[in-house]
């Protein structure tokens, strides 16, 4: 199990065990509430986040295997890839 430092999450997060630090990154997985892309989107920016950004092929297998660990892969789950803007032109929350 990885040694959790908070210094780079938000300083409104909640810390539960689901805070997952990783280089310059801070994920939070929320694994028991139902909510549309905007309303997960609005509970991120509340805490001072963001939907996440997936960069890399490594940080795709990060996060995929965290959600192995919590035994909800292929569940489903909010990132921040999203065409609200303009339906089938997809683009990072991060780029908003």
């Amino acid at each position: 199990m990885h040694t959790i430092s908070y210094t780079q999450c938000p300083s409104r997060t909640t810390y539960t065990n689901h805070i997952v630090q990783r280089n310059t990154k801070c994920y939070e997985f929320i694994l028991n509430e139902q909510k549309d892309w905007v309303h997960a989107q609005l509970d991120c920016r509340k805490k001072g986040g963001r939907l996440v950004t997936i960069e890399t092929k490594d940080e795709e297998e990060f996060v995929e295997q965290i959600l192995e660990n919590y035994n909800y892969h292929n569940k489903g789950v909010w990132i921040g890839l999203n065409d609200i803007y303009k339906e089938g032109t997809f683009v990072w929350d991060s780029e908003i």
